[in-house]
């Protein structure tokens, strides 16, 4: 998502405006450098086998990091409601569409979740290694069988990813998502310079 920011500001300073655009675009550029390099040695850490723990931390501030960059390239048209926070909305289409698919389970199933939060807090995030094969396969809601939720994958999108295309490795499915992160990246940048104007 910070390449495709990075991206974005170098294609609107090459395009060129008013020197007010082009000021804020190399602004935006220059924060978000510094994060890709701070990203890419974390990224290194964190590969199969991971070595590190992407937490709260690094979340929070990629996420003040992309809104003020955000917020910066636009100053003039409205702050952070301008239209590269409509560009920087896109680049999340998966990370919406996790938010969308967990929604029936955050909200039908949450006394799932009360009953036994120990139990089931261990595996509603996390997949499930199969012992024999050394897969990853889907985590379940319950592993009960009296239970209406008995074998039902549990509401994200890296279950329903391993459920459409079989039990993978780590290594795959961290391969397949980021593969999935990079397409969305490049629709968003199709959608912002051909159709935009349409928005």
């Amino acid at each position: 998502i910070a390449c495709s920011l990075l991206f974005i500001n170098i294609i609107d300073i090459l395009i060129g405006g008013d020197a007010h655009y082009v000021q804020n675009h190399i602004f935006s550029a220059m924060i978000i450098i510094p994060f890709i390099a701070s990203s890419l040695a974390l990224f290194d850490f964190n590969c199969y086998p991971a070595r590190v723990f992407v937490g709260d931390t690094f979340t929070y501030s990629a996420g003040v990091t992309f809104a003020a960059v955000t917020k910066e390239a636009y100053v003039i048209r409205g702050g952070i409601f301008g239209h590269f926070s409509k560009s920087l909305l896109l680049f999340f289409i998966p990370q919406l569409v996790n938010f969308l698919i967990s929604l029936p389970q955050l909200f039908g199933l949450v006394l799932v979740l009360v009953i036994d939060f120990q139990s089931t807090i261990d595996h509603v995030l996390l997949d499930r290694i199969n012992p024999e094969t050394g897969l990853l396969q889907p985590s379940v809601i319950s592993d009960d069988e009296k239970s209406r939720y008995y074998n039902h994958i549990n509401f994200t999108l890296i279950n329903v990813f391993l459920k459409w295309f079989g039990p993978m490795s780590e290594k795959t499915l961290t391969r397949c998502l980021l593969i999935l992160q990079v397409a969305c990246s490049c629709l968003a940048v199709v959608i912002r310079y051909q159709l935009g104007s349409l928005f």
